[in-house]
């Protein structure tokens, strides 16, 4: 029985790694990054949990069907997965600005922040964005 655990933990790795759904996923640092503990409110653990998945509620997450993934608030025709949250639409640039100090990060960047460089600051600027994003949908819809 442990035997048949473990392969099919190995082959549930494994396809998480390969991240044929996810931007960032497969090249993200170690499978369990110190996010989950008693210090950090539930609500930022999924945030992060959702930002390092791919599971947004964006036009881009992992396996959303009927839509072209299209970023719906800027006009840069780009996919709004992970990364053009985070580090690209120009939308948000005020939150990147006021949480990290630039107004566009590099997919190295988010990564790092993914990775825990500043898991602080990114639930913030997740918090903020998600809901400038949602009051521009809303508005449109």
């Amino acid at each position: 029985m442990n035997k048949l655990k473990n392969i099919d933990l190995e082959k549930n790795l494994e396809l998480a790694q390969s991240g044929n759904f996810h931007d960032l996923y497969p090249i993200l640092g170690p499978n369990f990054v110190p996010y989950f503990n008693d210090e950090r409110p539930a609500y930022e653990i999924g945030l992060i949990l959702r930002a390092r998945g791919g599971l947004l509620n964006i036009n881009g997450r992992a396996f959303k069907d009927n839509t072209t993934g299209i970023c719906s608030v800027c006009n840069l025709d780009e996919v709004e997965n992970t990364h053009h949250l985070i580090g690209v639409c120009p939308i948000y640039s005020i939150y990147r600005t006021k949480y990290f100090g630039k107004r566009a990060l590099d997919r190295n960047e988010v990564i790092d922040l993914l990775n825990g460089s500043d898991f602080d600051n990114l639930c913030k600027y997740l918090s903020d964005s998600l809901n400038c994003r949602e009051l521009i949908v809303n508005e449109f819809a």
